[in-house]
């Protein structure tokens, strides 16, 4: 199993909050008793909770391995269930489903949306579409298009975004191509959201490179002994801090941290602090 971390260019201002939730993120909240193969909108939503199929290509799957074969696939990512959306050939168009959320999400904060893919037929591969919807039954705004999925192989997406509309439901669709695609999901969890400033121009202070592969500089300028430099991770834990002494252009050693996103906190010592999104490759 493959782990796909994406990560759109934001900037961050304040501490780590969280409350949202999927409310049937893995799809084991159905009353299905078998697989379900190419069924309409209305049977789909009649079997499956807080989910609803709305598409133009109405033959969304609900699919359990100890009731149907799914190419190589031996197991869900999560429980017994997952769904399978497919494209038209003749129409080119695809299946589009809403998935519901706990409450709904704050415009301008970015939250993290952990899923996993997979093709069954590697001549059906095809990209999967994510938007973030006010209502159940329209797609909203796009937050990402992933890449091809592997064949036979689930694959964890991690996906960061800034929320575009104050949705309460994620939705799914895939881009259509010029012959039939398949692709089967599982495991959707909403993992995080953090205050955004996006208009905020921080030009106090730089840091380059960024992305960064070992070792980033922070470019202080003359009160350099003011200063404190921490790097947090997506948790909300300090994982590194070194006290600003001895240059005006310190050179942090990344080198033992795991490559993804994290935060660089720089601090005076009057206790003002500004936040940086920093990347680890």
């Amino acid at each position: 199993m493959k782990i796909m971390l994406i990560l759109p260019l934001f900037m961050l201002n304040t501490c780590i909050v969280f409350g949202q939730q999927f409310l049937n993120g893995s799809f084991e909240k159905t009353t299905s008793k078998s697989c379900g193969i190419n069924l309409t909108n209305a049977d789909y939503n009649s079997i499956m909770a807080n989910s609803i199929a709305f598409g133009i290509q109405q033959s969304t799957d609900i699919l359990n391995i100890a009731h149907c074969r799914v190419g190589k696939v031996t197991t869900a990512q999560e429980g017994q269930w997952f769904i399978g959306l497919d494209t038209f050939l003749s129409t080119n168009t695809s299946n589009a489903i809403s998935m519901e959320l706990s409450d709904t999400l704050i415009k301008g904060k970015v939250y993290s949306i952990s899923y996993y893919d997979c093709a069954v037929i590697s001549q059906a591969m095809e990209q999967l579409l994510v938007g973030l919807s006010t209502t159940d039954s329209t797609f909203g705004d796009i937050i990402y298009t992933s890449t091809l999925p592997d064949t036979n192989s689930w694959t964890q997406r991690i996906v960061y975004f800034t929320a575009p509309n104050s949705g309460k439901y994620i939705t799914l669709k895939l881009k259509t191509g010029q012959q039939q695609r398949y692709i089967i999901l599982d495991n959707f969890s909403l993992n995080y959201g953090t205050d955004v400033d996006s208009d905020q121009e921080l030009i106090d202070y730089k840091l380059f490179p960024n992305p960064v592969e070992n070792y980033v500089t922070v470019e202080l300028g003359e009160k350099f002994a003011d200063f404190s430099v921490s790097i947090i991770n997506v948790m909300g834990t300090t994982v590194l801090h070194n006290n600003i002494i001895t240059s005006p252009n310190p050179v942090v050693d990344l080198s033992n941290l795991e490559s993804g996103l994290y935060i660089c906190k720089l601090s005076k010592m009057n206790g003002s602090s500004k936040y940086y999104k920093l990347i680890k490759n």
